[in-house]
């Protein structure tokens, strides 16, 4: 969104930030320093997903979904 990246990492479970336009090859995650941008970007990029209904990877350790994005975050 804008200049906004969010990334979803599902191995790790772990979401990272970037501002591509001031941070253009991804070098500076922001998602400690901007946790509400952060909650708005996984908020967002789960209500895509829900909307078209995406089927997330399955652990191979555990047989279980992996979380929507807004649920990673505390």
């Amino acid at each position: 969104k804008g200049d906004w990246k969010i990334i979803y990492r599902h191995r790790t479970q772990t979401l990272e930030l970037y501002n591509i336009g001031k941070d253009l090859t991804e070098r500076n995650d922001l998602s400690a320093s901007n946790p509400e941008k952060l909650r708005q970007m996984a908020d967002a990029l789960t209500a895509k997903l829900e909307l078209y209904d995406a089927l997330l990877p399955t652990l191979r350790a555990t047989g279980e979904r992996v979380p929507m994005p807004n649920k990673l975050i505390k």
